[in-house]
């Protein structure tokens, strides 16, 4: 699962650019998950959302499972971010390929 999966989702919980708890992070995922199904009860209400509405539900719902069975939660600390500055004043984007880069360069280990 990309790394904008998770970004855009830790977005939608107010998470995203802080530095967080695993249960916290958990518990706001929950939370921002449920908060879409509250808007949207049915899958009528869910038929008449735009695509982009819809990507938003898979998200929060794909981030809140990543969370639950990939982590030890008690013991990790997240910083979910996507837009990144490197001095002096470069920005750039993360993505697969830059985790890809990483490894091939020995600054990423392989998982």
């Amino acid at each position: 699962v990309g790394i904008s999966t998770t970004y855009w989702a830790a977005l939608g919980a107010n998470i995203a650019s802080r530095l967080i708890g695993g249960t916290d992070a958990r518990s706001a995922a929950a939370a921002a998950t449920k908060a879409l199904f509250v808007e949207c009860p049915s899958a009528a209400d869910w038929a008449a959302k735009t695509p982009k509405e819809c990507e938003r539900l898979a998200s929060a719902v794909t981030f809140e499972l990543l969370l639950d069975l990939l982590f030890d939660l008690d013991e990790t600390q997240f910083y979910f971010e996507r837009f990144w500055e490197v001095p002096p004043g470069n920005p750039f984007v993360t993505n697969w390929p830059t985790g890809k880069a990483l490894n091939l360069l020995g600054i990423l280990p392989a998982r």
